[in-house]
Formats: C-alpha cells, sequence, structure tokens
C-alpha cells in the first residue's frame, strides 16, 4: 500500500509542475499573437516592441524557474520511480 500512496504523490507533483510550465508557456505565447495591436495601441516603435518581447522571455523563465523549483521542492524524491 506504501507504494502506490508514494505513487499518488508522486503523480500529483509532477501533473502540478507540469501545469504550471503549460500555464508559463500559455502566458507566454499568447501576447506574440497580439503584439500587432499592443503595439498599436501604445505607439510603440520597432525598439519598444522589441522590448516587449525581451520582457515576456524575461516572464517565460521566471515562471519556468519557479514551477522548477516548486517541482523540485516537493518531490524530486517523489518522482525518482519515473527514470529508474
Amino acid at each position: 500500500m506504501a507504494a502506490t500512496s508514494e505513487h499518488r504523490a508522486a503523480g500529483r507533483t509532477l501533473a502540478i509542475a507540469a501545469a504550471g510550465s503549460l500555464l508559463v508557456l500559455v502566458a507566454f505565447t499568447t501576447p506574440l499573437a497580439t503584439l500587432p495591436a499592443t503595439a498599436a495601441g501604445v505607439h510603440a516603435g520597432p525598439g519598444a516592441q522589441a522590448w516587449i518581447l525581451s520582457g515576456m522571455s524575461v516572464g517565460c523563465a521566471a515562471g519556468l524557474l519557479s514551477s522548477g523549483a516548486l517541482g523540485t521542492t516537493t518531490g524530486a524524491g517523489a518522482c525518482s520511480w519515473l527514470a529508474p
């Protein structure tokens, strides 16, 4: 029974880490589709559009690092059965 509950805990941890990564990637790619409208709305030139895109990359990195740290903190040992 202990192995079964460990597998469930590992599955939950993996699901949380995967959901966090998915959310970050969705939040990162959505502004790419709306960049022309956003740039037109704030009267941004080509240089300002580059800053908008750079800011998205920083946000993506921060979110992925946070979700990775969460997965490591809560389940590195619990998920070790995935890659023996």
